[in-house]
């Protein structure tokens, strides 16, 4: 009888066979990670819509939008000066019933948790509603509140007047201001043209701040703002192209600020502070934000971890991608600094910020 012997690998051609199979995963690699980006972008993007639609939803229901900040979202014509973010208004709308009558509890029956600096079981929920699964930060503010990846478009005015108790902010150019209920009247520009949501990315930890250009904010820059955070003289952008140039040799903002402030601590989903959950048409996507200080005048950008630009929810409930290198103009402010009017010195991304600027532009 003949025996045949079979013959095994040998160490080349089993290095040979790994080697293949190390490039092969190399090309496939990209290819799944571009897909799983292209699956959170679409989900990002249904958020966004979901947003824009709850947000039709309450204007059927209060003729009018929700406030931007400041306002008790259960009560939607309070004039009661409180931190409370606009965005828990749009709570009922989002199946976030239950939520949302558990806030209102907490603040009707303990005003002094108005300041949402006091921890209690809804507002250390993560709510995956308002985030973007692309992301790269950390959902919660350490053990304090839940934060949000997406924010309401307060215009192309860096002006800023929410310390006042006794008037409306009569200076954010966008749909949503302080104490203000606009309503699909006002937008003058079309709500196709007119952005409603935008996102801005989160940092990683509060006591660590990713020193990354679409996460740090530059804190009290000198030549960046006129005025003062005060009810007589609103602060009021002085310079955007001083704003513009508050990076470091190594790509990371400038701050006079220790370490330690505020930078990696905003995108809290319920405070009202536009540092928080607000954001201006002033600078490209993915551009730097600067602030006079966190009450103050603000220049916030929208920021994302897509590659290349962020997306937006217009007022006509449609989701577009911004791509960051949109035309924004080449004014520097607007003339007369206090009250913005007419059309934006900012460019077709200024343009889609106001609500009544005065021209039909939207993004290429």
């Amino acid at each position: 009888m003949k025996i045949r012997l079979f013959r095994g690998f040998t160490l080349v051609e089993l290095l040979v066979v790994i080697a293949i199979i190390g490039v092969l995963i190399a090309l496939l690699l990209p290819a799944v990670q571009a897909a799983r980006e292209a699956a959170r972008r679409m989900q990002c993007a249904n958020r966004l819509k979901q947003l824009a639609i709850a947000t039709h939803n309450y204007h059927d229901v209060h003729l009018a939008l929700p406030a931007g900040h400041h306002n008790r979202p259960w009560c939607p014509t309070s004039t009661a000066s409180t931190r409370v973010a606009g965005l828990p208004s749009l709570f009922p709308f989002l199946e976030l019933t239950a939520s949302f009558e558990e806030l209102k509890t907490l603040f009707m029956s303990d005003p002094s948790t108005d300041s949402v600096t006091t921890l209690d079981t809804v507002r250390v929920a993560v709510i995956p509603a308002f985030l973007c699964p692309s992301s790269s930060g950390n959902s919660k503010q350490a053990n304090w509140v839940t934060r949000t990846n997406y924010r309401m478009c307060e215009g192309d005015n860096a002006q800023h007047h929410w310390l006042s108790t006794s008037r409306p902010d009569a200076y954010h150019r966008g749909c949503f201001g302080y104490l203000t209920w606009y309503n699909f009247a006002t937008i003058t520009d079309g709500t196709s043209n007119t952005i409603f949501y935008s996102e801005r990315d989160l940092p990683d930890t509060p006591n660590t701040p990713k020193r990354k250009i679409k996460t740090d904010i530059a804190f009290n820059y000198s030549g960046v703002f006129g005025g003062s955070a005060t009810t007589a003289s609103p602060s009021y952008l002085l310079s955007r192209s001083t704003c513009l140039g508050t990076r470091g040799s190594g790509g990371e903002y400038i701050s006079s600020i220790a370490s330690s402030d505020l930078r990696a601590y905003h995108g809290v989903l319920y405070d009202g502070v536009p540092f928080q959950t607000g954001f201006e048409t002033i600078i490209a996507p993915n551009g730097p934000s600067c602030t006079r200080n966190n009450f103050g005048g603000f220049v916030v950008s929208a920021t994302s971890n897509h590659s290349g630009g962020v997306q937006i929810s217009l007022a006509d409930a449609s989701v577009r991608f911004v791509s960051e290198t949109i035309d924004v103009g080449s004014g520097d402010k607007f003339s007369g600094n206090v009250v913005a009017t007419g059309e934006s010195p900012f460019g077709i991304w200024g343009a889609m910020g106001s609500r009544d600027g005065g021209e039909s532009k939207t993004a290429p």
